[in-house]
């Protein structure tokens, strides 16, 4: 009774510091302007509440159809938006095309492991991957890593899971508003340009240029019809 009470106020208090760690998480992210800002909060809050030595957040891009890394607290600075994965190319490919969690101790053992080009990856030797599925889309992919050789535990499995599930839609949702933004702006951008177009100061313009070519096209005609017989 003892030992099963013990285990109970264990699995209780890491339940308690898991929905504090979301809720904190859900603020940042909430308190964010962009979705740059929103990707590099969740992976820098990931990296220190689950005391990993990097967090890395892939978006699927639709065009080319691979995951393009976004934000990163351990890998190359400059490998973001630049780095990328193709669909079920490495550990964290692997999770995004089959929508599962990867856990994997020595990730370099392991026949699926890639490192992505130009991010220092390799001197990473865990790593656990889960994907972003919002509606029933794959987004994307989140994946943690240690230095060290690491066992994942069961608590460590469940709260990734959690953070993927939490923030698949808040970055979908995010993306789309300032996709919608973008286009707003563009569209902006060519009503300033058609009401130029169309203002006096632009017609009167064209009247003048338009009226001096016919000015020039009138007085050739004229020369031509004036100039006398066998003259050049």
């Amino acid at each position: 009774a003892d030992e099963t009470a013990r285990k109970l106020r264990a699995q209780l208090r890491r339940t308690r510091r898991e929905l504090h760690a979301a809720r904190e998480i859900l603020l940042r992210v909430n308190a964010s302007a962009d979705v740059r800002a929103i990707l590099d909060n969740i992976a820098q809050t990931t990296t220190r509440i689950m005391g990993v030595d990097s967090t890395s957040i892939y978006l699927l891009d639709a065009a080319s159809q691979r995951l393009i890394l976004k934000a990163t607290t351990g890998l190359f600075p400059k490998a973001v938006d630049h780095g990328s994965l193709e669909m079920g190319q490495g550990l964290t490919g692997w999770a995004a095309q089959h929508r599962q969690m990867v856990a994997v101790r020595d990730a370099q053992s392991d026949r699926r492991f890639y490192e992505v080009p130009d991010t220092r990856e390799r001197s990473f030797r865990s790593l656990m991957a889960a994907p972003l599925i919002s509606q029933d889309r794959v987004i994307g992919a989140i994946n943690v890593q240690t230095l060290r050789l690491h066992t994942w535990t069961k608590s460590e499995k469940e709260f990734l899971s959690l953070i993927s599930e939490m923030v698949a839609g808040i970055l979908e949702r995010a993306i789309l508003q300032e996709q919608t933004e973008q286009r707003v702006r563009e569209m902006q951008a060519v009503a300033e340009v058609s009401r130029a177009a169309i203002s006096p100061l632009y017609l009167d313009e064209m009247l003048r240029v338009v009226a001096e070519m016919g000015a020039h096209a009138a007085g050739a005609r004229f020369s031509s019809a004036h100039r006398k017989p066998g003259s050049p």
